[in-house]
């Protein structure tokens, strides 16, 4: 089973409401874990840890895992073995001190990444060098600039609807060890605002590291 988290400020994430339309498009099995209290829906004493081995009992596919300061600060995550790790925040921060602490504890889960896991990072995030600093995975970056892996080459824009046209600008290696060279595609958006372009990048981009067929991500409409 691949373990995706998705490492944030908010508990919800559009990332994961974008992969989860994505992946449902495909054959895969796969189980979304955006709060971490189970105790209201699940007997006492069952961790995360645990739900995560009976998703892999059940032969799930994917497990996607929202992951956020506050449980990392009460060990929620500990023994949980991530395969990729997708950076969710594009937004500036406002509380010096409130952004160090949570720096912090992300970068608790970013260090436990190993050379066969995979990070998928806004590079736009001036905060995130600091979270790769000593890490040993493989880092695939998006944002709007030239000098990424993922960007976006043109927008096109009608009465209608709003296109961008997804560019993977170096050949990236799949979990299951695939290559997928460079190319360009279309994808549809209901609306054009940049955090709406950074959580498509960063939503296809996973779904394509999952090794999800390439066709089902071309001429989305999100």
């Amino acid at each position: 089973m691949v373990i995706v988290g998705i490492v944030g400020v908010h508990q919800e994430s559009t990332i994961i409401s974008m992969f989860r339309k994505i992946i449902s498009r495909t054959d895969k099995k796969f189980s979304v874990i955006e709060c971490c209290d189970f105790h209201s829906s699940t007997p006492p004493g069952i961790t995360l840890r645990n739900y995560i081995n009976e998703l892999e009992k059940n032969k799930v596919d994917i497990a996607i895992v929202k992951i956020t300061a506050k449980y990392i600060s009460k060990g929620t995550y500990e023994g949980i073995k991530f395969n990729i790790l997708v950076y969710d925040n594009v937004e500036k921060y406002y509380d010096k001190l409130l952004q160090k602490e949570w720096l912090v504890y992300q970068k608790k889960i970013f260090s436990k990444m190993e050379r066969d896991d995979i990070a998928i990072i806004n590079i736009d995030d001036e905060t995130v060098l600091e979270l790769l600093q000593g890490s040993k995975m493989c880092v695939i970056t998006y944002g709007l600039s030239s000098k990424v892996t993922i960007t976006v080459s043109s927008i096109i824009q009608d009465s209608n609807s709003s296109t961008i046209i997804y560019c993977l600008q170096r050949t990236i290696s799949t979990i299951g060890k695939k290559s997928i060279d460079p190319q360009e595609f279309s994808i549809k958006l209901s609306s054009l605002s940049d955090k709406d372009i950074y959580t498509t990048l960063a939503a296809v981009t996973t779904a394509l590291v999952c090794d999800v067929d390439i066709k089902l991500t071309q001429a989305l409409s999100l």
